[in-house]
């Protein structure tokens, strides 16, 4: 459970935002190669603010960000709320 979430809902909802919000800005995303099966760690290059959206909603994940993020408006919340790693 995280902060009153079970585990699959704190990944669940935040994948459906970030496909809303994708939607909404017409980004289509093609994927190459094969994701790997079980766990493993994905370390994205940052090309823009839509990184966080495209991976999220391609992929059943966590993240890790630096303490500072906790503290912006609306996106800290979000970080409390998915179990982020800070």
């Amino acid at each position: 459970v995280v902060f009153g979430f079970k585990l699959h809902n704190a990944v669940l909802i935040p994948k459906l935002w970030s496909r809303a919000m994708l939607r909404i800005l017409n980004v289509q995303i093609a994927i190459e190669g094969n994701v790997p099966e079980g766990k493993f760690l994905f370390l994205p290059n940052h090309r823009s603010y839509l990184d966080g959206c495209i991976t999220c909603a391609s992929l059943f994940c966590s993240y890790v960000m630096k303490a500072e993020v906790g503290k912006w408006l609306l996106i800290g919340w979000g970080t409390k709320v998915t179990g982020t790693i800070m």
